[in-house]
């Protein structure tokens, strides 16, 4: 989890010095980072794919088009994975 968690650090720290991306997107994507965040968190039995799967595919059209950002997210993606977590 250590993994994930340095993962969603680097990422959130992108998105908030990410230039390119207005207030209101930079806002969102965050919240959506925190979302993920938390499901992420809890245990298996009690985590809500469906709130992992539509904050993965928000924060994905806000982040897509920064490479910095969509690279970042891909780090998440990976290590997610890496603890049996699907994200889109």
């Amino acid at each position: 989890m250590q993994e994930i968690a340095a993962a969603i650090k680097e990422l959130t720290e992108s998105i908030v010095s990410e230039a390119r991306l207005a207030d209101t997107p930079k806002r969102e994507a965050v919240e959506m980072v925190s979302a993920i965040s938390e499901e992420i968190a809890k245990p298996q039995a009690e985590r809500r794919t469906s709130v992992l799967r539509m904050a993965s595919n928000g924060l994905w059209e806000i982040v897509k088009h920064v490479d910095k950002l969509a690279a970042a997210y891909e780090l998440v993606k990976a290590a997610a994975r890496s603890q049996g977590i699907e994200l889109p």
